[in-house]
């Protein structure tokens, strides 16, 4: 799984849940006894492994839920944008704990504060709009497509800084 978390109240939502569970992670078992799901078998190229790629700004909803059904052992559902995690023993609590709390305390020195980062944000899209150079279209300009028309040659994309070609 590969995180990406944009700015520290994301950062702190994410940690804060964790945390809202620690009491309810003391009834998990200390190992889940369940055996590991063995890894996809890998056939020719590719990725032999499921990914999960979550994209995090603006303090997305995260939620949580201490099942306990009856017979079985208990387990930990906490959901985190759209991923649901579902810890099974208090090892798997521990680490995933630590994990966003150190990401949450990272967040203070690594991401913008809110204010700043939409500030910033706002600034690069101003910046980049001024870059493009704006064409006008004359008047009474044929917009419609010329399906049989022949292709022509294909032009390098301009850089950053250079005039469209015409």
């Amino acid at each position: 799984m590969l995180l990406y978390i944009h700015d520290r109240p994301t950062a702190r939502v994410f940690a804060a849940t964790w945390r809202k569970f620690g009491q309810d992670a003391m009834w998990l078992p200390r190992e889940s006894g369940r055996p590991r799901v063995p890894p996809v078998q890998q056939v020719g190229r590719g990725s032999a492994e499921t990914a999960v790629l979550i994209d995090a700004r603006d303090a997305p909803p995260s939620s949580g839920q201490m099942l306990r059904p009856a017979g079985r052992h208990c387990s930990l559902r906490i959901q985190l944008e759209r991923v649901v995690f579902d810890v099974r023993d208090i090892g798997a609590y521990a680490s995933m704990h630590r994990a966003f709390v150190d990401a949450e305390a990272l967040a203070g020195s690594a991401l913008p504060a809110p204010d700043c980062a939409s500030a910033a944000r706002r600034a690069a899209f101003e910046r980049a709009a001024q870059a493009l150079p704006t064409h006008s279209r004359p008047r009474g300009a044929d917009l419609t497509p010329r399906w049989n028309a022949t292709p022509g040659p294909v032009r390098r994309a301009p850089r950053l800084g250079e005039a469209w070609m015409g």
